[in-house]
């Protein structure tokens, strides 16, 4: 089970927002539990992103949310 600010990092990884406050704890928990990886898009620049199961989690957060 993610905590409330697990869930938050969540939110925050998969906008389209800077992710500079992303701390480095959550973001281990979100690739440890493979709710996100890594994507190579320069050779010196990685960026963070959503696995399917991490968009499928937020997704169902968003889903309660709006009941």
């Amino acid at each position: 089970m993610l905590s409330p600010h697990e869930v938050a990092a969540l939110i925050l990884v998969g906008s389209a927002t800077d992710h500079h406050d992303l701390s480095h704890a959550d973001l281990e928990v979100l690739l440890e539990r493979r709710l996100a990886t890594f994507e190579q898009i320069a050779p010196n620049t990685r960026r963070v992103h959503l696995t399917e199961h991490g968009q499928a989690i937020l997704q169902a957060v968003a889903r309660y949310g709006l009941h």
